[in-house]
């Protein structure tokens, strides 16, 4: 099972909004870069430019355009499962395992997990609920 499915043969409509997007986001990363980095008016234009060739593939071929998509969910998709995983690995060793340590150092136990050597068994009684109109107000 993947993280994540890729439509490698999108249909007409995705293609179509696959078009859209690609010029509203390249002229916002053209304005950005402009901008911010001071990026030349050149560059700028060239990067509007890709996003204007991609809209203006789907007006002559939507072969042309899916040639694109598949090229870019190629190049796009290991980069994302990497940068994913080194997300995921700096959430999980920066501040779950350090706040795990602290917690077992100052001794807090939410679960009861403790081992106690006198108890015939670790069973906690659950009380049930008498208002049924409280399954209504789950939050």
């Amino acid at each position: 099972m993947s993280l994540v499915s890729v439509n490698w043969n999108p249909s007409r409509k995705d293609l179509n909004g696959f078009r859209l997007v690609s010029v509203i986001a390249t002229m916002a990363i053209a304005v950005l870069l402009y901008a911010i980095k001071g990026l030349d008016i050149r560059w700028c234009g060239g990067i509007v430019a890709f996003g204007v060739l991609v809209w203006l593939s789907g007006l002559v071929s939507l072969t042309l355009t899916r040639c694109v998509y598949v090229v870019l969910m190629a190049v796009t998709l290991p980069i994302g499962f990497v940068v994913s995983l080194i997300l995921m690995g700096a959430f999980y060793f920066g501040l779950i395992t350090p706040l795990g340590l602290v917690f077992r150092l100052l001794g807090r136990d939410v679960l009861c997990r403790k081992f106690d050597p006198k108890a015939p068994t670790y069973w906690t009684p659950h009380e049930q609920t008498k208002n049924v109109e409280r399954y209504f107000q789950q939050f």
